[in-house]
């Protein structure tokens, strides 16, 4: 069987160990397939699991080897949308690094008769069908976002609730636990929302819909938590007093959260220049708060102070480092070290270069830096002169 086509139709990505896994019933599948019809390529394939996908809904198979396919389309766009948009700010605030574009297409990747539910063969080879449609599926994603950030910054607090809170509040939930709730304070904050979802009415008024709630309102909201605090586990036993402006408070600081939570936050780089002025990056600039461990001479504060100066040495000897590669170099670092990829997945990034090329120039980039690391900081050690000999 033609590896190709094997690794294009069978197989997926293990982002954590960064390799593509072959499932076997893919692998047995395709080769039924080619034994019957050796002279099969990888296009003719491809439209015929696309055909079978979306005119046979029980074939499990066509719709299995489209999601690996589409997998690989993925590899592709992701890099290309991400660098395409790093540059805009509204993108730069989302503080999207490549893995989580990676992320947003393998979602789309997981429903391929969905995503190819339009394709006409008239619009030709159905490879480059995917990949046009991948990298706007992708892009319209993360405009999405941008959207909702905007949506939050300027909509009325019982509007997010209601509206963006998602299905039975599970996006408040994560925003919630983003904010480090769990347990009792996790649950009163979602059974408050429950109440004030089952219970608010939009109402106009100055040509506004969402209003805040009434007093009203608020105690209907405080009684139905009450009677509904007792079926819950982790409230069954809590007596903290309920009432309508303890509802309010806990709601307001909801949509607080929620509102956090959408909206995309400045992205800082800690290890990039602060500016052409100043080669510092921000993380020489960011100290630890301030101790006075010449007055404590614990072994335990000895260590601390030492640690801190060490971190600090070696995070100037790495900024400077950064700071003096070349282009090329640059790229290589942020994809493979920076971005924990692979030599064969960045590969595509990287024009004329084999992963061969760009593995060893990773090697030899990582080679200097532990030597100018070591000999930094072997500079202060008594056995300095040993050490530079064996360097």
């Amino acid at each position: 069987m033609d590896q190709n086509m094997e690794w294009q139709f069978c197989s997926l990505p293990m982002i954590k160990d960064r390799k593509w896994i072959y499932v076997p019933e893919l692998k047995s599948n395709l080769s039924s397939i080619l034994e019957s019809d050796p002279d099969a390529n990888s296009e003719y394939l491809l439209s015929w699991f696309v055909k079978q996908g979306l005119n046979n809904n029980e074939d499990k198979f066509a719709s299995k080897h489209l999601t690996a396919f589409l997998t690989k389309i993925v590899r592709e766009q992701a890099g290309k949308v991400h660098y395409k948009l790093e540059d805009m700010p509204q993108y730069v605030k989302l503080g999207y690094e490549i893995y989580d574009v990676f992320g947003i297409g393998l979602e789309i990747a997981c429903k391929p008769l969905d995503f190819f539910s339009n394709y006409n063969p008239e619009y030709g080879n159905v490879r480059n069908y995917a990949c046009r449609r991948m990298y706007g599926k992708i892009r319209e994603e993360i405009f999405k976002k941008i959207t909702e950030g905007k949506d939050a910054l300027k909509s009325s607090s019982w509007w997010l609730l209601k509206n963006k809170s998602g299905t039975t509040g599970k996006e408040l939930k994560e925003a919630l636990k983003s904010a480090g709730y769990v347990d009792t304070k996790l649950e009163r904050y979602m059974l408050a929302f429950k109440c004030f979802d089952n219970i608010y009415t939009k109402t106009k008024k100055g040509g506004k819909k969402y209003q805040k709630p009434t007093e009203e309102e608020l105690e209907q909201m405080a009684k139905l938590y009450n009677t509904l605090r007792w079926r819950q586990e982790k409230l069954a036993n809590d007596s903290l007093t309920v009432d309508g402006q303890k509802i309010l408070n806990w709601i307001e600081y909801c949509a607080e959260k929620l509102r956090n939570y959408l909206t995309p936050q400045p992205y800082i780089s800690l290890d990039k220049p602060i500016d052409r002025q100043n080669s510092d990056p921000l993380l020489i600039q960011i100290t630890s708060d301030e101790y006075n461990h010449d007055g404590d001479a614990t072994d335990v504060n000895y260590y601390k102070a030492t640690r801190q100066e060490l971190i600090q040495k070696q995070s100037h000897i790495l900024a400077n480092f950064c700071n003096q590669l070349d282009k090329e170099n640059d790229k290589v670092m942020i994809m493979l070290y920076g971005f924990d990829m692979s030599a064969r997945a960045a590969q595509p990034f990287f024009k004329g270069l084999s992963h061969d090329t760009i593995s060893r120039r990773l090697n030899k980039m990582k080679q200097s830096i532990i030597k100018k690391l070591t000999q930094e900081i072997s500079k202060d050690s008594p056995d300095s002169e040993t050490i530079q000999q064996r360097i």
